[in-house]
């Protein structure tokens, strides 16, 4: 099932940003800070301009999460669409969550 992401759900997308991050060969390099993780996902989720949603297995297990943000282009006043993490946990890719997000992000 794909919805948004509600604050109940900032310790389990906290655990997944951490899994994405020491996965990633370019962020790995940086720091990883949970309380900045949180304080942007709160941001991003209290945006009207915000784009937090969750993939949930059978169980209600949130397994994936896509975010983005739209801001004003950085030349324009157009509102342009940035997509700032996608991640599903390794043991759940290979099915629809993915396609599901992005398609989810797109309309």
């Amino acid at each position: 099932m794909i919805r948004p992401a509600a604050v109940t759900d900032l310790p389990r997308l906290l655990e997944l940003g951490e899994r994405m991050h020491a996965e990633s060969p370019r962020f790995s390099r940086l720091r990883f800070s949970p309380a900045k993780l949180e304080q942007s996902l709160r941001a991003v989720m209290g945006s009207p301009h915000g784009f937090a949603w969750v993939v949930e297995n059978h169980d209600g297990h949130v397994t994936g999460v896509l975010v983005a943000l739209a801001t004003q282009h950085w030349a324009s006043e157009d509102l342009t669409a940035t997509d700032l993490a996608l991640f599903v946990d390794p043991e759940h890719r290979g099915g629809l969550a993915v396609p599901r997000l992005v398609n989810t992000y797109r309309s």
